[in-house]
């Protein structure tokens, strides 16, 4: 989402409205491959199925760190250009026919 220039609380609220899929969706499936019952996989593996606003902001943070902020990210550690964004935008932004 920030590729395409959403705003910092609207990409949170989208990250936020997963949560619920994530803990029941995917640890299901975790627990099923190890074998065990969503209550008994691994404490250190809980975190991978739950989001929060802190893991985003920690995120948005170290990107601002390294790289000063979004747009630098996305243009010099992804490696995006201007041209590819606008064209990513038009394949995915548009309205549908």
């Amino acid at each position: 989402m920030m590729i395409f220039d959403f705003d910092i609380e609207s990409i949170k609220k989208e990250y936020l409205r997963i949560d619920h899929r994530m803990n029941h969706g995917f640890a299901h499936k975790v627990s099923t491959m190890l074998g065990c019952e969503r209550e008994e996989i691994p404490t250190n593996l809980k975190p991978l199925f739950g989001v929060k606003s802190s893991y985003i902001d920690a995120f948005i943070s170290s990107i601002n760190s390294e790289y000063g902020n979004i747009g630098n990210y996305i243009r010099i550690g992804l490696g995006v250009s201007n041209k590819e964004k606008t064209m990513l935008k038009a394949r995915y932004l548009s309205a549908c026919p």
